[in-house]
């Protein structure tokens, strides 16, 4: 395959990026057949010498080695605007995608672009395209000549919780019909695609010696699967790192299993593939299963089996479940499928009989965030418990054992508890490693927590954190929810001074998109305040966007509002 770009790029300022990169790896060909610059009127100010142009290592900061390199260039002109003409030609020594372009994350514009694929008629192909136009087919000689035309303008902000499906931005995707790519394969069906990943992998699950010995001196006391799987799974964690090692075919096939027992590190396919090999080897089964894994959910058309993963679990059928495990991380518990990867498709990779399959969603109690605070007027000061699960038991987990204490004394200041208070001290206390939580207990210093008015007290409302979406008016697509976001609070004032003769009435909403409630209660010398946010996983279409901003709008006014106790 060749593939040959011509790009006219415009240069506005000096801020402006002027480093063109093009990646390749080892075994293609690539070479600059021309480049320029040239002013704004169209005259050629210099052209670029070959030996300006460099190679280096594309290597990333997570890998151990690369086969990818890059090839670069710098044309720098001191009058703007300017422009930037070069024309790059690579010849693939392998390839398994034709193209995917997607400017979905892009935030440069594409004024006029167009794509032009030739393919012999002997070779079948299948594509896919979204915002763009139907393509130009021309058929002539011994080839198919496929053509878009498409331009491209990126939105000046990305709205909070986009809509995946109402993001209008171009996408081609072409991929052969029939590949090559270390084993002969497929992408006629998801089925044959993940038949060649196991082909591609096969014979790499062979232990070493002291490592099969290893194996039966760790699990020799128990007859339970689960068990057997737990303590390996413990044992990859505690004595495994990840790191990339990428060449060759390294960016879809595994390292060996005894790489692993040797180095005792790897990325995931190598991690995964020796979890799976240590199960193999005591006779579990276990299956190598393909993500694409990241905050949000992305966009999956089951229609169109191609490569669109970044990322492999091992997936474990037990007799009352099937656990799923994530080979990369030290410190989340067994089973747990967090937030990069719950709630979308795998592709479960078999030897005759490769699938799609689905994650489990996160539901609301694996995700919630609960508070108990404390306020005591007369010492001045707040005290602060926290159990974190979900997302920010994932973040915190990860803070506590890799972050420095001033960054984490920073996240606590200003995200645990934000407002005009002095942070005290704090402390996390990690739980059982099974649960998938996290503890903090934290004081604050405060002066003028209440407010006395005559008889009458207003005490602060200390709000949970409400994201900031967009008005209505300034807002481009609809709202998707990847996993639940849910808040409980309980919020203990001191009063025993006052005596009360009438406290806040219950507020209690409950909508489509989600439900939110605060209510108060007398006991003792305190007054209770209970809340409750919750906010459904789904996806809202534009068209009710108006409804769901005013739900939110509603919960932020109730949560800043001050409560105003009248007492005798």
């Amino acid at each position: 395959m060749i593939q040959i770009d011509t790009m006219l790029m415009q240069i506005n300022d000096r801020n402006a990026v002027t480093e063109i990169l093009i990646p390749y790896s080892k075994g293609d060909k690539i070479t600059i057949d021309d480049a320029w610059i040239e002013d704004k009127e169209g005259n050629i100010i210099r052209r670029l010498k070959k030996n300006e142009i460099k190679d280096r290592s594309f290597i990333s900061s997570i890998s151990l080695y690369e086969d990818d390199f890059v090839k670069y260039f710098d044309l720098k002109y001191d009058q703007y605007p300017y422009l930037i003409f070069y024309v790059s030609r690579i010849h693939y020594a392998k390839s398994l995608n034709i193209i995917n372009i997607d400017h979905t994350r892009s935030k440069t514009p594409a004024l006029s672009n167009t794509l032009i694929v030739e393919v012999p008629l002997t070779d079948s192909i299948k594509y896919r395209y979204e915002n763009v136009g139907n393509p130009e087919i021309e058929v002539g000689g011994k080839f198919r000549k496929l053509r878009w035309n498409y331009s491209f303008t990126p939105p000046l902000f990305t709205d909070i919780y986009s809509l995946n499906s109402d993001f209008k931005a171009p996408s081609i995707h072409i991929v052969p019909l029939f590949f090559k790519y270390g084993e002969a394969g497929s992408f006629a069906s998801w089925q044959s695609f993940g038949n060649w990943i196991f082909r591609l992998n096969k014979n790499k699950d062979k232990l070493t010696e002291e490592e099969r010995q290893r194996v039966d001196n760790m699990v020799k006391n128990t007859d339970s699967q689960r068990e057997k799987v737990k303590i390996l799974y413990r044992y990859l964690q505690d004595y495994t790192r990840y790191i990339n090692v990428s060449i060759q075919l390294g960016g879809l096939q595994t390292y060996p299993a005894s790489y692993v027992c040797n180095h005792k590190y790897g990325d995931c396919k190598a991690l995964t593939n020796y979890l799976q090999s240590m199960l193999k080897y005591i006779g579990i089964k276990s299956y190598y299963t393909l993500i694409d894994a990241g905050t949000k959910i992305p966009k999956f058309d089951a229609d169109f089996p191609s490569q669109t993963f970044n990322h492999v679990i091992l997936t474990v059928p037990l007799e009352q479940d099937t656990v799923f495990l994530e080979c990369t991380d030290k410190n989340i518990p067994f089973g747990y499928m967090g937030t990069f990867t719950q709630g979308r498709k795998a592709l479960l990779v078999d030897e005759n009989d490769s699938q799609l399959i689905d994650i489990p969603a996160l539901q609301p109690e694996e995700v919630l965030s609960s508070r108990t605070i404390n306020i005591k007027p007369d010492s001045k000061e707040i005290q602060v418990t926290e159990n974190q699960k979900g997302y920010k038991y994932e973040f915190f987990n990860y803070a506590v054992k890799e972050l420095g204490k001033d960054k984490l004394d920073n996240i606590v200041r200003g995200e645990i508890f934000a407002g005009n208070a002095e942070l005290i001290e704090y402390a996390f206390h990690p739980t059982d490693r099974q649960s998938p939580e996290i503890n903090l207990n934290a004081r604050y210093s405060v002066t003028n927590i209440y407010k006395e008015y005559g008889n009458n007290l207003i005490l602060p409302p200390f709000p949970i954190k409400v994201k900031d979406f967009e008005k209505p008016a300034q807002r481009t697509t609809g709202v998707q929810i990847d996993y639940p976001e849910f808040y409980m609070d309980t919020i203990i004032y001191d009063i025993s001074a006052k005596q009360i003769s009438h406290i806040p009435e219950k507020i209690s909403i409950e909508t489509d998109f989600g439900k939110y409630e605060i209510s108060y209660e007398q006991k003792d010398n305190t007054l209770v305040c209970h809340k409750t946010i919750l906010l459904y996983a789904g996806k809202y279409p534009s068209e009710r966007y108006e409804e769901f901003y005013q739900f939110i709008q509603t919960m932020k006014h109730n949560e800043v509002k001050n409560i105003h106790i009248e007492a005798l």
